[in-house]
């Protein structure tokens, strides 16, 4: 998002970056949600 006002590659790479870790730690704690709940 930031890259994309700037302008810059990099930046824009480092949001990209910083938007998938916080989708894949999302989906982390989904899954450990789901498991808690199969064990309950």
């Amino acid at each position: 998002m930031v890259g994309e006002v700037t302008g810059n590659p990099q930046d824009k790479a480092e949001g990209q970056a910083k938007q998938a870790e916080a989708q894949l730690r999302h989906t982390v704690e989904n899954i450990k949600d789901d498991v808690k709940k199969s064990l309950e």
